[in-house]
């Protein structure tokens, strides 16, 4: 029985992955204090500013939508992710943790200004890598585009770009959500308007996940030259 109901709470979702489905549907409508800032994650907890990074090969998770840090977590007892880089390739694993309600671009635009903070407080720091999985590929085009368009001296240590996933033409689901809103607004009927009503509710970062590559600022020229896709 104690066996049963320890594997029960192992399935069961921690309050992060909530929070992280929560802020998918409805992050860009939360109040702020219930938003949470983007940060980075180091060893499970938050990277603090007073922390120290002395590797100069920084590899950057970046989760997607309705999803957490943790979602890069390996099963015990394997190694998580960031750990087997850590030993093969000496590069130091940080996790983002974002608001994947917000627009891609907002999301983009806030990485792009929280790894220039990074490199400007560690200055080891001398090539960066990323893995976007889904949305978070999108996020990592459009911080690139931002670091780019600004002239940010971070975006110069790029070197690799892992995208697991990444909807460059836009996630099917996304899509099936935005034609049915779309159909169900022309049908004359209360339900299907009301249905149509709470569809259109769904966040900005789900609106962006329908239009994939083509809802970012940067008309089509989205990877970086000297970096390795």
């Amino acid at each position: 029985m104690k066996k049963f109901f320890r594997g029960v709470a192992n399935r069961l979702p921690s309050g992060a992955q909530v929070g992280g489905a929560i802020r998918s549907v409805i992050g860009d409508k939360l109040p702020q204090q219930f938003a949470l800032p983007m940060k980075f994650f180091k060893d499970g907890k938050p990277f603090q500013d007073h922390a120290h990074i002395s590797r100069a090969h920084v590899c950057i998770f970046v989760h997607g939508s309705a999803d957490t840090e943790a979602g890069w977590n390996a099963k015990p007892p394997a190694l998580q992710f960031g750990e087997s880089l850590l030993l093969d390739f000496n590069a130091e694993p940080l996790y983002l943790r974002f608001n994947s309600g917000l627009s891609v671009s907002e999301s983009g635009e806030a990485l792009s200004n929280l790894i220039e903070s990074l490199c400007a407080k560690h200055k080891a720091i001398r090539k960066i890598s990323f893995v976007g999985h889904s949305m978070g590929g999108l996020v990592v085009h459009s911080a690139i585009y931002h670091g780019s368009a600004q002239r940010t001296a971070w975006v110069k240590k790029v070197k690799q770009v892992f995208l697991l996933g990444t909807p460059h033409a836009g996630a099917p689901l996304a899509k099936f959500a935005e034609k049915s809103e779309q159909v169900l607004q022309f049908i004359p009927n209360p339900i299907t308007l009301i249905a149509a009503s709470v569809i259109g509710l769904r966040s900005r970062g789900l609106k962006d996940l329908s239009q994939g590559e083509a809802g970012l600022p940067a008309q089509g020229k989205i990877l970086l030259p000297g970096a390795t896709y």
